[in-house]
């Protein structure tokens, strides 16, 4: 299966968020991370002062293309699997068997080479890759801070709903992650977005409010409209989620805690992957069904065996 490859040579963009806060990166480390939380596979491998990028269509068969894409890469770049210094993965909330195979990987790359592992959440990847597409736009500055507004297509008729704020160094969660109906979403943002004082005076505002994700298609247009108009950007699709994950891996690996193999985990919002046939047959009837009983708690994947 075809992918594409290419390279970052912009070391001080991808470590920004290190630099920043005053954490050290060596140009000797090597960060190899792994996303198969969308249905984009996408691994990153993190060099120094470069970054090399792998992207193909992930799916059901992400959970088999992961480690042999991972392996390409790391020989394109004369490396073996010895040579990696630690791992990152996008830990979720997103595709379920997506997931759970990033997961079962990086707990055996991190047990066997016996190295340290850290989280990225899904959901900020997408954060950041729109704060630094408003940069692109001049809408931003490199240090201006900025709140992101998420959402992202959950999959049966939901979105997962999401908040961040980038103080100028580093993201913090405001909120979420969360599972909702798209229209209760759309409203609960207008209201938001009326209390910051968005829909009332318009123009640009400094906070910087953007608007991210494939779930924006979900809510409803005639009220999605409002938001659009009075938020800062409206991205609806990812320009470079490679690089954000990149970004994001290296950031975690200066400011958060190393993860060892048993500690590496997806996070989930929901412990249904998947509508009953009663539900799917009464969605196409239009029909109001009572909902079925749900599925009982699904397991976290355990330490790699």
């Amino acid at each position: 299966m075809g992918g594409v490859v290419w390279c970052m040579d912009h070391g001080t963009d991808v470590r920004t968020a290190v630099w920043d806060g005053g954490l050290s990166y060596t140009d000797r480390m090597k960060l190899l991370a792994l996303d198969t939380s969308t249905e984009r596979l996408c691994v990153a491998l993190c060099t120094g002062d470069q970054v090399w990028v792998h992207e193909e269509p992930g799916g059901p068969q992400a959970s088999q293309r992961l480690l042999p894409a991972a392996q390409a890469l790391l020989r394109q770049q004369g490396l073996q699997w010895l040579d990696l210094d630690g791992l990152a993965y996008a830990q979720g909330p997103g595709a379920f068997t997506g997931l759970r195979g990033a997961c079962a990987a990086v707990q055996g790359l991190a047990l066997g080479l016996g190295v340290s592992a850290v989280s990225v959440p899904s959901l900020r990847i997408v954060a950041d890759d729109v704060r630094h597409e408003a940069m692109r736009r001049g809408l931003l500055q490199p240090g201006q801070p900025c709140t992101v507004w998420v959402a992202m297509d959950a999959r049966m008729g939901q979105l997962y709903d999401d908040q961040a704020h980038w103080d100028g160094q580093r993201w913090h969660a405001v909120r979420g992650p969360v599972v909702r109906d798209p229209l209760q979403a759309c409203a609960d943002w207008l209201d938001e977005f009326a209390a910051a004082g968005r829909a009332v005076t318009g123009g640009t505002d400094p906070k910087g409010f953007l608007c991210a994700g494939s779930g924006l298609e979900l809510m409803p247009h005639d009220r999605a409209k409002h938001l659009r108009a009075d938020c800062m950007l409206w991205m609806n699709q990812e320009v470079d989620r490679g690089a954000a994950l990149a970004r994001l891996a290296v950031a975690a690996w200066a400011l958060d805690p190393r993860l060892d193999a048993a500690q590496v985990m997806p996070v989930y919002v929901r412990d249904r992957v998947a509508l009953t046939t009663a539900e799917r047959e009464g969605a196409a009837r239009t029909v109001t069904m009572p909902p079925p009983e749900g599925m009982p708690p699904l397991e976290p994947v355990g330490p790699a065996r």
